[in-house]
């Protein structure tokens, strides 16, 4: 069985739960997290399940999944991209029906699982849900957003993000790379990964299977392994990261 270690996540394990949080009903078990639906539930919008929880209790560990857009009630959830893409940006974003009802569950997976000592819990997403990953994930171990919504908002310390070259979602983030990489080079090259576009179909670079071109071992977020570059600032933006060679990803 693929085990979690040390905080950060693999990429084959970032991938098999993203993936999964579009299938219904939701799997029970999933890499040996079990499934929480007391809180998961507080999600449902519009019948469908947007954010999901999966907890591995005997090394207490919680994985917070949020979905991206849907198409429940002919793409009702697509009224939450178009306030987030207005003038009014995350202010009004965070007034939607789907923000409120994320917010809910991370409340309460904060509230029962890491105000417990010693639980760590991890927050990933993928397009919208990468958005609400980076809004609501602040106080979790690490914040993996897969191609995630962008207009270039602040990065914090535990926040990584994974997105293709040709990614139409996310690309609004590329104009501050060279800032950052200028500035950060180091906790950069970690905290941003790109994935070379091997197609120009952008339905296709949005897809969670570009994670297959990666090493699947190769580990993002906070985890245990020593040296690397440390950054408590933010960074604006998402920066493309040009070397892809696998290996791991720390601080």
């Amino acid at each position: 069985m693929v085990k979690l270690y040390g905080g950060s996540m693999k990429v084959s394990e970032v991938q098999t739960f993203l993936e999964e949080s579009y299938q219904d009903p939701p799997k029970p078990n999933i890499l040996g997290y079990m499934f929480d639906e007391e809180l998961s539930k507080k999600s449902i919008l519009m019948s469908q399940m947007t954010a999901r929880v999966y907890v591995k209790a005997d090394e207490k560990k919680v994985i917070v999944t949020h979905r991206g857009t849907g198409m429940e009630k002919y793409g009702s959830d697509w009224v939450n991209n178009a306030v987030y893409a207005s003038s009014a940006g995350i202010a009004a974003y965070k007034l939607t029906p789907r923000y409120k009802r994320a917010k809910a569950v991370q409340d309460a997976v904060h509230k029962k699982y890491k105000s417990k000592q010693g639980w760590e819990v991890n927050t990933i997403g993928h397009s919208q849900g990468g958005l609400l990953s980076h809004l609501l994930g602040t106080e979790s171990k690490n914040s993996i957003g897969f191609n995630p919504a962008s207009k270039s908002e602040h990065l914090g310390k535990n926040q990584y993000i994974i997105r293709s070259s040709k990614d139409v979602v996310s690309a609004m983030s590329v104009p501050s790379k060279m800032m950052n990489e200028t500035l950060y080079p180091g906790w950069s090259k970690k905290h941003y990964i790109t994935i070379p576009a091997a197609t120009n179909d952008p339905v296709a670079e949005h897809n969670m299977k570009i994670l297959e071109r990666l090493d699947p071992n190769m580990k993002v977020g906070k985890g245990v392994m020593r040296g690397g570059c440390q950054c408590n600032g933010k960074l604006k933006g998402y920066t493309i990261n040009t070397e892809m060679k696998g290996g791991c990803a720390w601080s």
